[in-house]
């Protein structure tokens, strides 16, 4: 009996250490993506009304970005290759908006916070575990959500609950990785601060099931993220998973047969229609596109397209700045309506062009889309998947999401990579093999 010269050094090391050192670092990226989920855009980092622990989540935001440019500079052997000359034109260009608007706010830190942790968290950590993680955490939240929202449903909120109240004075009872309300209709809020949020994280985990898993599809996790879906009441996020989940019948990954494909798109249509006609549900969402100008959900999805594309018409090479933002976005939209016009700016990526200027807003979507491109192995695939993305992200600004700032940059952890490897495969732990001869 011989043992692998080669795997000599690893087979005189115990198993438990192995399997130690292998949970040490799913327990690290469990709770890393977890960081990246929810200080930015869950109910208890953001419009909390208690301000001390607003003000964690964005000192934690800077302070890792800090952090992780460290660890990039000690890891990395040169700092002055395209993806980090690139990255330094952005962020010289946010700062050339700073000085010329004179304003040095928190915005401006905010914006070069994000775009460093991005660009170093997918330069440093694997990718395939973060978005592994990424969809054990969005199932989680799914079930805890279902649940919550039955009992709301049925029983209101539990009260005897831990209670977040928010900036607008509404309570939230936390419920495990979800938060019970209380209004009409019930609407599923997740962990997040809105319906509209939530439906944004629950698409990127359609995406990811989609396009960055090699084996089939897995039908108990499409079925939990549907149902949720569903129970989100967005329209914004019923339309965006309807364009992900055409640019998933065109692709290659879907692996059906032309017949399969309609008879699949017939079978998603008819249970959309036979959800709405049990529920309420097509009366509270068709109501807002029907409402015209006369519902606000509408109003502000016309007026952030149509504003902002304005606003970087008058603005195009160093943006509005952010204090100027509002007073320039209701200038620019007041002429939009005949009735007073709404104020609320949500177009993501129109407002990352329109606020810092065209280069870090390009560079932004510009990222965005060779991800996506890193994702489907298709331009065209990719434009689609852009499309939905630039829906999910309108209802709602996402300009301070963490999570999305990551996934702009996730092509540079897949570089050279047409798609990601088996998820699951990758962290099943490997224990060296005795050879016997």
């Amino acid at each position: 009996m011989e043992i692998n010269i080669k795997e000599k050094k690893y087979c005189m090391q115990p198993r438990w250490e192995i399997k130690e050192k292998d949970l040490l670092n799913n327990i690290f990226y469990f709770c890393l993506t977890l960081f990246l989920i929810s200080f930015s855009d869950s109910i208890l980092f953001m419009y909390n009304s208690n301000n001390a622990i607003v003000a964690l989540g964005q000192y934690a935001m800077v302070a890792f970005s800090i952090l992780s440019f460290l660890i990039c500079l000690l890891k990395q052997n040169s700092c002055l290759s395209k993806d980090y000359l690139l990255l330094f034109i952005a962020i010289l260009f946010v700062v050339f908006s700073a000085v010329y608007h004179s304003e040095f706010t928190g915005g401006y830190i905010s914006r070069i916070a994000l775009f460093i942790l991005g660009f170093c968290v997918c330069k440093i950590c694997d990718i395939k575990k973060i978005m592994y993680m990424y969809q054990k955490i969005m199932m989680l939240i799914c079930l805890f959500s279902l649940v919550g929202f039955v009992i709301m449903s049925v029983y209101g909120p539990l009260v005897f609950l831990p209670k977040v109240v928010n900036t607008g004075g509404r309570t939230f009872y936390w419920f495990g990785f979800s938060f019970m309300t209380t209004g009409t209709p019930v609407r599923n809020y997740g962990i997040f601060t809105e319906p509209s949020r939530f439906q944004a994280y629950i698409n990127l985990s359609f995406i990811i099931e989609f396009f960055c898993n090699e084996r089939k599809l897995n039908l108990k996790r499409v079925s939990l993220l549907g149902i949720t879906l569903l129970t989100t009441y967005s329209t914004t996020g019923f339309i965006s998973f309807g364009v992900i989940f055409l640019a998933f019948i065109l692709s290659k990954k879907s692996d059906l047969s032309i017949f399969k494909k309609v008879m699949l798109i017939i079978s998603f249509v008819g249970i959309i229609v036979l959800v709405g006609s049990l529920t309420d549900l097509f009366s509270s969402s068709i109501s807002k596109i029907e409402g015209g100008e006369d519902s606000e959900s509408y109003s502000v999805r016309f007026n952030s397209l149509f504003g902002g594309i304005k606003m970087i018409s008058e603005h195009f090479w160093l943006g509005t700045g952010v204090e100027n933002a509002n007073k320039l976005f209701i200038e620019a939209t007041k002429n939009l309506y005949s009735v007073r016009a709404k104020t609320t700016y949500t177009n993501t990526l129109l407002m990352c062009v329109s606020k810092f200027g065209i280069v870090p807003g390009v560079y932004y979507i510009c990222n965005l889309f060779q991800t996506l491109k890193s994702f489907s192995k298709s331009r065209f695939i990719a434009a689609i998947l852009f499309f939905a993305l630039f829906c999910m992200l309108s209802g709602i600004s996402f300009i301070d999401s963490i999570m999305f700032n990551v996934l702009v940059f996730m092509h540079l952890g897949l570089k050279n990579k047409s798609v990601i490897p088996t998820m699951e495969a990758n962290l099943i732990p490997k224990f060296p093999q005795r050879v016997i001869r």
